[in-house]
């Protein structure tokens, strides 16, 4: 057959699945003209749109793919076209072309939703956000956090239905992995602006990326430690936030060990875990760079989740076993030198000192949101309401995710947040502890498991969990709680 004729055959049956299909070409060529140039009205993006909407139509986009697409782009959530009426991202965009092109699709085979106990803790989470969301002000920061609420739970129900197999669950995580290079590229981008672009020569290319770079030995990223010196910035982009930061790239650093380890053990695999090795030993430096006590701690106890899980496997490779020994031992020591030890650092890096006041302040942050809590009965069961807790505490966060939502919600509302997290960690870290047959579905439960041990371990120490990273890993985690537990996986 020529080449026409392969294309003719394409477009075919492309239109032969019409409605579905044609929306989601039509709104994915769209969200990728407006990604290009941030700007949904002018010229080049329409050109854009349609001519990536005649590329797709003759690809023949699908909604998985779309479901891939949307993970690589996650950590350019920040950037944002700012429109009239709404604040949209590339990210963001293809949420919703993904939400739409499955509700069609879900109504073109008769509204079938696949199993999952999971749904029923996404709905009670629900549930929690609407009971804080009527029982408190509305402040500035309220209905963000109902729309991201909503857009995470919604992604962890598409990812449930789509993700239907094994296969399809380890491309989405390994697209997400895939994506962790953008943080990667940020932050040789962080180290070139402050010390090569911004001195040695002056390139345009330091102007593409719309954030302000602080002068070299300033803080950033907010009152973390109460002093800094030294050569290194922090690494806080793309999410502006060092500890935020610090927990993704924690995340992916234990998934990446998680999936080296399978391939380790793999008697076939050759040296095919130095990729994934290399890798995680990038995101672990990263991780460092950030200077943030939360990520290393968060980290240390993934990895620790990893080694237990592992256990009876390690002892037999000794490779595996050292490489996890020395990872921990290393983050304790950097911990232990930098936040504890008063001796000058002999690497060119920030060095943090912290005071035991300092100490007392952070603690006290933390624990002042109980003292909110428990101003009348009210506010013990049901808190003072979505994002109000600024309110009481004067502006200041409590660094905890676990006491910002019992002051907000209460115990009933905290009960009904926390199953979600719960649930999935323990559902899914009960079954990684048993033997399977399927070793490479095993490894991928235990990678899994010790990412969300990070998220809830991280989240005593600071909050993070409304960003799209965090409400990814779950959705992830959603979608193997279903294939686990009713054995439909392939």
């Amino acid at each position: 057959m020529s080449n026409n004729g392969l294309i003719l055959t394409k477009f075919s049956k492309s239109l032969g699945h019409w409605p579905v299909r044609a929306i989601n070409i039509a709104l994915l060529g769209i969200s990728v003209g407006c990604l290009s140039t941030f700007n949904a009205f002018v010229v080049i993006s329409i050109i854009i749109s349609l001519l990536m909407i005649m590329a797709l139509i003759l690809w023949g986009v699908s909604i998985e793919h779309i479901a891939y697409l949307t993970l690589l782009l996650a950590p350019l959530n920040v950037y944002r076209a700012e429109l009239p009426l709404v604040n949209l991202s590339g990210f963001r965009i293809l949420l919703i072309v993904l939400i739409i092109s499955y509700i069609f699709s879900m109504l073109a085979r008769g509204g079938k939703i696949r199993k999952n106990p999971m749904y029923l803790f996404l709905s009670l989470h629900l549930f929690s956000t609407l009971l804080a969301l009527g029982v408190g002000e509305f402040t500035s920061r309220t209905g963000t956090i109902f729309a991201t609420t909503v857009a995470g739970l919604s992604l962890c129900f598409v990812f449930g239905n789509i993700l239907d197999n094994k296969e399809k669950l380890y491309r989405a995580i390994h697209v997400f992995l895939t994506s962790y290079l953008i943080y990667v590229f940020f932050a040789v981008y962080t180290y070139y602006i402050g010390y090569i672009g911004g001195k040695v020569v002056d390139v345009p290319f330091r102007d593409l990326l719309p954030f302000k770079m602080p002068p070299p030995g300033h803080l950033e990223g907010g009152k973390m430690f109460v002093a800094t010196t030294g050569a290194l910035q922090r690494l806080s982009l793309p999410t502006g936030s060092p500890p935020r930061l610090s927990i993704f790239l924690a995340a992916g650093v234990v998934l990446l060990m998680g999936l080296a380890l399978y391939v380790i053990t793999n008697q076939r695999s050759g040296r095919r875990w130095i990729p994934y090795v290399l890798f995680a030993s990038i995101l672990t430096i990263m991780t460092y760079l950030t200077m943030a006590r939360t990520g290393w701690i968060a980290l240390i106890g993934g990895l620790l989740i990893l080694t237990y899980l592992w256990k009876s496997k390690l002892l037999f490779y000794r490779l595996s076993i050292k490489f996890l020994f020395i990872t921990v031992v290393t983050l304790l020591l950097i911990a232990l030198i930098v936040i504890v030890i008063p001796l000058p650092i002999l690497v060119p890096i920030e060095r943090v000192t912290t005071t035991l006041e300092g100490l007392e302040r952070h603690w006290v942050t933390r624990l002042e949101a109980l003292s909110i809590f428990y101003t009348d009965i009210k506010t013990a069961f049901i808190g003072v309401g979505l994002s109000n807790y600024q309110l009481y505490a004067r502006g200041v966060h409590s660094h905890s995710a676990f006491t910002t939502v019992l002051a907000e919600r209460g115990l009933i509302g905290s009960l009904l947040y926390w199953l979600l997290y719960f649930y999935s960690f323990l559902f899914l870290y009960r079954s990684a502890k048993r033997n399977d047959k399927d070793p490479k579905w095993q490894s991928y439960k235990r990678a899994i498991v010790a990412a969300l041990f990070v998220v809830i371990f991280g989240s005593l120490l600071y909050e993070f969990l409304h960003e799209v990273q965090v409400w990814i890993i779950i959705a992830l985690a959603t979608a193997m709680v279903g294939l686990e537990k009713y054995k439909e996986s392939q």
